[in-house]
């Protein structure tokens, strides 16, 4: 009989400036199963704040998984994805790009994102996102999750 491999989630930063976008966010990956830790910052500067851990996020943990809205305040998404896959000390991290932002996604395919979501006003659209996200990330480290 073969052991199972307990894993622990993965440390999840979501990138989503539209509160309700993210609290929907939030709940997907809750219905997914995820139990984990999560952080939702508002912007691309504040993404880039936690992952250098500049003020005030100093002693943060670094995600292992970023969900990214692309039409973002002050820095835009293909922005903070250029600087993830930039930075050598972050470019293992799975970027998930979730938006509605369809002109964007061409910038994206060039700077490697992960995988790509479109955001829906379907309920039940929205929770099969959680699932699809944490798969995203579960093929790209090669490791089951809990």
């Amino acid at each position: 009989m073969q052991a199972q491999i307990e894993m622990t989630p993965p440390h999840i930063l979501i990138v989503e400036d539209n509160p309700l976008d993210a609290e929907l966010t939030r709940w997907s990956l809750t219905e997914a199963g995820f139990t984990g830790e999560l952080v939702v910052v508002n912007d691309g500067l504040e993404a880039l704040a936690l992952m250098r851990g500049q003020s005030p996020f100093e002693n943060h943990w670094i995600p292992e998984l970023v969900i990214l809205d692309l039409n973002l305040r002050l820095m835009d998404g293909p922005e903070v994805l250029q600087f993830i896959r930039d930075t050598p000390e972050l470019q293992k991290i799975t970027v998930a790009i979730l938006s509605s932002s369809p002109e964007y996604i061409m910038r994206t395919k060039a700077a490697r994102a992960d995988c790509y979501f479109s955001k829906s006003s379907s309920l039940d659209v929205y929770a099969s996102i959680g699932k699809k996200i944490l798969g995203c990330y579960s093929r790209q480290t090669d490791e089951p999750l809990p």
